[in-house]
């Protein structure tokens, strides 16, 4: 057994030591002599105080003994002893849409893992939205600090791709909590999902949007996965249409409404597309998958069905030459791609990856973590209240004997 503040059990073991010292002193019923009259004597209880090297009240003296022994195990908060470990890793494992292959993910985990070491999945196998490598930064910061107590170093193994997508503004934050090196151990990137090549269409003859699909070389078919709308509303049969699997419905309306105010530029994973935009409202709740240049959405994807809908309310207007920018084709290419694919599945660039693996060694001693407050907590507990329990029994006692 370990104790967090062992200090308490010394002061445990002077306080026991007090309490026998002045149990030596003992209290007793004075001789009793018979006088003719007593009307003298002023009332008073018949104590009186001797030395004695016998001790008296011997179960008194063992309750008070256990209360304090209880209290001051309970201030040093022990804890069982566990056979501690030379070295100790939490392996968080990319299980995201960023990986091209589980198994492969799964493969290096293997490879690294020991008994004993934890492992941490982050990210849904086909999920639409991207993982957050911050979230799980969080999660193996918390994992290593609970499993201080379990080895005399830790570290954190990350088995990813890293993406691009997957970091954040809050990353480099995160990754700053943890004072030493990460282990990076790469894995394939998920293949980027080739945009459509055909889509169906409904539009007018004069829609600008015609210009940008041809320049594209994005092909027409009424019976193509993808279908672009620039009605104002959708039909039921649309949203019937769009819930197939791997149908994409793109609404697109050419008429945006009444202008709330114009914006500089309009932003996916892969495109930034600069021009005057009359911004309208926007599209409702979703996943975003474009943004304005102040951080609006622009554009959002919903699941329905085994297939989705993309709103857009990007306004692509009719006059000057917008729809014929090579950039307005990336941006239609974007927004047209399957299912899930909005993303910036692209490697992290080489700062990024400093930023995460840092310059320092890789297993941090555990007495560099601060001491869990919880420790021992449990146990404390139980012995607060042995301790309240025998001062109570000692209070029953000596009322006892005081009224013999």
């Amino acid at each position: 057994m370990t104790f967090a503040a062992p200090w308490f059990l010394a002061g445990g073991a002077a306080a026991m030591l007090a309490v026998l010292a002045l149990h030596f002193l003992a209290r007793q019923q004075p001789d009793r002599w018979l006088l003719p009259t007593a009307r003298f004597v002023p009332e008073s209880r018949e104590r009186a105080s001797a030395r004695s090297v016998a001790l008296t009240d011997r179960i008194l003296l063992a309750l008070r003994m256990a209360a304090i022994a209880a209290a001051a195990v309970a201030f040093a908060r022990p804890s069982l002893a566990v056979s501690r470990r030379a070295r100790l890793q939490v392996i968080v494992a990319d299980a995201s849409r960023a990986v091209r292959d589980s198994a492969d993910v799964a493969r290096e985990v293997a490879a690294v893992r020991r008994d004993g070491d934890r492992v941490l999945w982050f990210g849904a196998r086909g999920g639409r939205e991207a993982a957050s490598l911050s979230a799980a930064l969080v999660m193996a910061v918390r994992e290593a600090h609970a499993r201080r107590d379990d080895a005399d170093s830790l570290a954190i193994v990350l088995v990813s791709p890293l993406a691009r997508e997957e970091f954040d503004a809050a990353t480099r934050e995160v990754r700053a909590s943890w004072p030493a090196g990460i282990e990076l151990r790469p894995v394939a990137p998920a293949v980027d999902p080739a945009p459509a090549g055909t889509l169906s269409l409904r539009a007018s003859a004069t829609d600008p949007l015609q210009a940008t699909l041809s320049l594209a070389g994005i092909r027409r078919a009424a019976d193509a996965p993808v279908r672009l709308v620039r009605d104002a509303a959708l039909t039921a049969a649309d949203s019937a249409w769009a819930a197939r699997d791997g149908h994409v419905l793109v609404h697109w309306p050419a008429a945006m409404g009444a202008t709330r105010d114009t914006i500089g530029g309009v932003i996916t994973g892969r495109t930034v597309l600069v021009a005057s935009f009359a911004r309208a409202e926007g599209p409702g709740p979703g996943i975003p998958v474009a943004w304005w240049a102040d951080g609006v959405v622009a554009a959002i994807e919903r699941a329905t069905g085994r297939g989705c809908v993309r709103a857009v309310a990007v306004p692509v207007t009719p006059v000057g030459d917008l729809a014929l920018r090579e950039r307005t084709r990336d941006l239609l290419r974007d927004l047209t791609r399957p299912c899930g694919a909005a993303r910036d599945g692209r490697p992290a660039d080489s700062a990024m990856v400093r930023l995460l693996v840092g310059s320092g060694t890789r297993a941090l001693p555990a007495a560099a973590l601060p001491a869990r407050i919880e420790s021992g907590r449990a146990a404390a507990h139980w012995l607060i209240l042995l301790a309240l329990l025998l001062l109570a029994g000692e209070h029953l006692v000596r009322r006892r004997g005081d009224l013999a």
